[in-house]
Parts: C-alpha cells; sequence; structure tokens
C-alpha cells in the first residue's frame, strides 16, 4: 500500500473512530453521551445544542473533590410568550462523585462561585437548583431570571424524575 492511502486511511479512522472518545479525569477512555436521551427532550419541548465532558475548574476541585462531569444544553423548541426570538435555555450538568457522601457535600454547594468572581458576571452559579442521585449530583442551570423563574423548576423536576425512573429500570 501507497504510503499516502495508509495516511489517508488513517486519518479517516481517527476522525470516525478515535475523535468522538473522549478521556476523562481517570485517564480510560468514554463515549460521551447524552445525560437526557433527545426523544424525552423532545418530549419535553426541547433540543440538545450541545454536550460533552469537561473538566473541573481547580477552585472546584478544592472546594468539592475530584469529580466527571458531563454537560448537556438545551434550549426549547418553541419561543418564550411575549418575548419575540427568544427561547428558553438551561445546562443540565452530570458531575459523578466518588461516593454519596461526597455527592452531598457538593449539593450542599451548589451556589457557591470563587471570591473573584461576581454573581452578576456568572448568573449561572446562582440561577440553579440540583439534586443527589446515588453518587451524582444532577443540575440545572440558566443565565436568564425570566427562565429560572418560568421554567426552570418545570424542567428541573422533569429532569429528577426521568433520572431517578432511568436508573431504577437499569
Amino acid at each position: 500500500m501507497k504510503p499516502k492511502t495508509v495516511i489517508f486511511f488513517s486519518t479517516i479512522f481517527l476522525l470516525l473512530v478515535v475523535s468522538p472518545v473522549i478521556a476523562n479525569n481517570s485517564g480510560s477512555l468514554v463515549q460521551t453521551s447524552l445525560i437526557v436521551n433527545e426523544q424525552k427532550l423532545t418530549d419535553w419541548g426541547y433540543r440538545t445544542n450541545a454536550y460533552g465532558d469537561k473538566d473541573l475548574e481547580k477552585w472546584e476541585v478544592s472546594k468539592f473533590g475530584k469529580a466527571n462531569i458531563s454537560y448537556q444544553k438545551i434550549k426549547s423548541i418553541k419561543g418564550v410568550p411575549g418575548w419575540p426570538n427568544a427561547y428558553y435555555r438551561f445546562t443540565i450538568i452530570k458531575e459523578a462523585y466518588p461516593s454519596n457522601r461526597a455527592a452531598s457535600r457538593r449539593l450542599k454547594m451548589l451556589k457557591v462561585i470563587p471570591r473573584e468572581m461576581e454573581s452578576k458576571q456568572f448568573p449561572e452559579y446562582i440561577l440553579r437548583k440540583g439534586f443527589v442521585h446515588n453518587n451524582s449530583v444532577y443540575i440545572v442551570s440558566t443565565d436568564v431570571l425570566k427562565f429560572e423563574i418560568e421554567e426552570l423548576p418545570r424542567i428541573f423536576q422533569l429532569l429528577k424524575e426521568y433520572i431517578t425512573q432511568s436508573m431504577e429500570t437499569l
């Protein structure tokens, strides 16, 4: 086989097989997946905008300990009533901790932000709700007060029901 052909097929392999796999904090390879499946989100009136894994910031590790974090950004299918061209948007976060105790400790500090950040600049640290299920903390956050008041309680409740029912069927 010619060297150019080998390079071509190696590149295709990397793009199709290796790139969707992301290394988590422990160094093992995991497939990034949705926290809430797309069909369920459609039932709720939402769709996924983005999803993936992220590393904790240094201040988060020192405050809460190590965790594997996944996120899913969602946006409403229909617009916000009375607000032209606006759509409800939320971020669903799953923080997986080594134990239920660590997850419960994290939940108690759900709205903690570092001193150098102001809540006006980073409202998503304040406009959020969360719950613990097994060793994970599930968080729903937004950066718009109107969304937190009008729609976050409904999304939070739907997520809580979805997670507890999904885990019971496993």
